[in-house]
């Protein structure tokens, strides 16, 4: 899994660089998996962590896909429609699919794994989660 261990650090870097100047700076994000309240609690920087995680993991498979990094999937499939211009789509584009299912059983498997010690709280999570996906595959550009 160095493909999720990478997108693991990339949410790190991201995170703090993101809240630098902020009272809270994502520094408490290190600590994985023995993070502090403020990203157990149900606080509004743990949805934010989750839901970045989530993104990460679905475009670093996604893109792994396409160079070939992960046996389990290829290229992308191509626009149906044809490209604007005297562009001609080639190459190999990443799978955005087989990532978004990949981050989305990743995750929640994840969170299923663990003590339920509250199913709101679980709900919550998936939640999250699934934005961070859907951010993905809505800020997704093929080129």
């Amino acid at each position: 899994m160095p493909v999720v261990a990478h997108a693991s650090k990339d949410v790190m870097d991201v995170c703090e660089e993101l809240f630098t100047d902020s009272r809270w700076n994502c520094s408490t994000i290190r600590l994985a998996p023995n993070y502090l309240p403020d990203l157990t609690g149900g606080s509004r920087e743990q949805a934010f962590v989750y839901a970045l995680a989530s993104s990460a993991i679905t475009q670093a498979v996604s893109k792994a896909c396409s160079v070939g990094v992960t046996p389990k999937c290829g290229c992308g499939r191509l626009p149906n429609e044809p490209p604007p211009g005297e562009f001609k789509w080639g190459g190999c584009g990443d799978d955005v699919r087989f990532g978004t299912i990949f981050g989305e059983t990743f995750t929640d498997m994840t969170t299923a794994s663990r003590k339920k010690r509250d199913s709101r709280r679980e709900l919550m999570n998936r939640h999250n989660s699934a934005v961070g996906r859907k951010v993905s595959e809505m800020t997704w550009k093929t080129r």
